[in-house]
């Protein structure tokens, strides 16, 4: 292999990871209107993040500016100066611009100039100081990304078998009805009858869940009551019963610890209640009931987003406020509705009258798509960048150390393994059994992989090392 390989390889690792960095969550939207406006926003809105993201932003395309120039030396120097830079300007402005796509990320010209300026530094000091006499460490480097890469896609995905769904709930927050205790999420409407269990209630109990055996049980006549006794197996904990507070909510006398070391310890509950909504604009959402402390920190809240019902809950995945992967359901009308959440190890769904409704969120399957957006460009993204961080990096390094050994296909089904592993663990361990991410991880890698390995000339281009 030439001294360029592993620069190739450099670069390709450099520009895979900011092109992550840079759209990610990848969720890609936009009308023409909204894509105007966004491109409007970029040239003339200039909202500068400071001076410390600016200097990252002209280092880090300095630092990839040096590893394309060393990567393609031979063929740049060739081409002289104007076309590397013609290069790095369409190269930036496609990335910035991909940008306009991502409604959370805002392109914006000032970085665009700052990227190029940076680029254009670092392909003239890489120039000016001649191709490093490092390439005999590139491949101990490339097995050593690899390595690392798969130890973190190992930790992210087993998380789920070893503690990711376990509830570590505080057991300082109150029960609340109607707002957050700090009123920040007030509610404008009744709940007549509130149930929770420290199970997740079959669809029998579902049905008939003002007669199953619950943790505790109220029953209220609006939230004006001064105050209300519960029922069932925890009913005479006295700091369960509740009261109106000077915000028109109810809330428990004192922090809810033995519902919350009860719910917990179970690793599943249900909150079913009938409720009636007086207003369908709410939003927040405002708080049916919660086991919080304010809008920030929560054991679980059921909310209402206008005519949507919300279940948060806080765990490895979702974070001490739950906001990560809620479930969001289209559930309220006017009038009385009887809902069920059921949350069961990291397994969340939602029953109105008696109806299971589709949506499920599902945390018992590796955590590979945290990162970014759970839909499938960001879940197909992070499989890209494990094929890029892993199996061609393990790729180069194999080439280095055996080539005679080096068989494309057999190796790329022999790297493939690992990463699939643990999606085959989680399943076997309790969690869905979704086909998705074997398929996605292995059309990534017979797509990805032989293009980034030809694009390094691991193999000749026609390909008669493969067989």
């Amino acid at each position: 292999m030439s001294p360029e390989t592993g620069w190739k390889l450099a670069f390709l690792l450099a520009a895979a990871w900011i092109t992550a960095l840079s759209l990610s969550p990848f969720e890609f939207s936009g009308t023409s209107g909204e894509l105007t406006a966004r491109l409007r926003a970029a040239i003339i809105y200039q909202k500068p993040g400071g001076f410390a993201v600016g200097l990252i932003h002209f280092l880090g395309f300095a630092a990839a500016g040096v590893l394309f120039f060393n990567a393609h030396r031979s063929r740049l120097e060739a081409g002289g100066s104007w076309r590397v830079i013609m290069i790095i300007i369409v190269a930036c402005t496609i990335l910035e611009g991909a940008k306009l796509w991502v409604p959370t990320r805002h392109a914006m010209l000032l970085d665009l100039i700052l990227k190029i300026l940076g680029a254009v530094c670092g392909v003239r000091i890489a120039a000016r100081m001649g191709l490093p006499e490092i390439h005999r460490w590139f491949p101990s480097l490339a097995a050593l990304v690899a390595g690392i890469s798969l130890a973190g896609w190992w930790m992210v995905g087993l998380k789920p078998i070893f503690g990711g769904v376990r509830l570590d709930w505080s057991p300082e927050f109150r029960l609340l009805v109607g707002n957050e205790d700090d009123a920040g999420r007030p509610w404008e409407g009744n709940v007549h009858e509130l149930a929770l269990f420290d199970r997740a209630l079959d669809p029998r109990e579902v049905r008939n869940w003002k007669a199953a055996e619950a943790l505790l049980r109220y029953r209220f006549s609006g939230n004006s009551d001064s105050s209300t006794t519960p029922t069932s197996s925890l009913g005479e904990d006295p700091s369960l019963k509740m009261k109106t507070t000077a915000g028109h909510y109810l809330a428990t006398h004192g922090p809810a610890t033995s519902l919350t070391r009860a719910m917990a310890g179970s690793g599943a509950f249900s909150i079913a209640a009938s409720i009636e909504t007086g207003n369908m604009q709410q939003s927040g959402p405002a708080r049916v009931v919660s086991l919080s402390k304010d809008w920030s920190a929560r054991n679980f809240t059921l909310g209402q987003e206008r005519d949507r019902l919300v279940l948060r809950v806080a765990n490895g995945a979702n974070g001490s406020n739950g906001l990560n992967f809620a479930l969001e359901q289209k559930a309220l009308e006017a009038g009385l509705r009887e809902i069920v959440v059921n949350y069961d190890h990291g397994h969340s769904e939602m029953w109105v009258d008696g109806i299971r409704l589709p949506s499920i969120v599902d945390l018992r399957e590796p955590w590979y798509y945290l990162p970014v957006s759970k839909e499938n460009a960001g879940r197909g993204a992070v499989l890209v960048m494990f094929v890029i961080c892993f199996i061609v990096p393990a790729c180069f390094a194999i080439r280095s150390w055996m080539p005679g050994r080096f068989k494309l296909f057999p190796m790329l089904l022999l790297l493939y393994l690992p990463g699939a592993l643990p999606f085959a663990i989680c399943s076997i361990s309790g969690g869905p059994w979704n086909p998705d991410p074997f398929l996605g991880l292995l059309l990534a890698t017979a797509v990805v992989a032989p293009l980034a390995i030809s694009y390094l000339g691991l193999v000749p281009r026609n390909f008669q090392a493969i067989r």
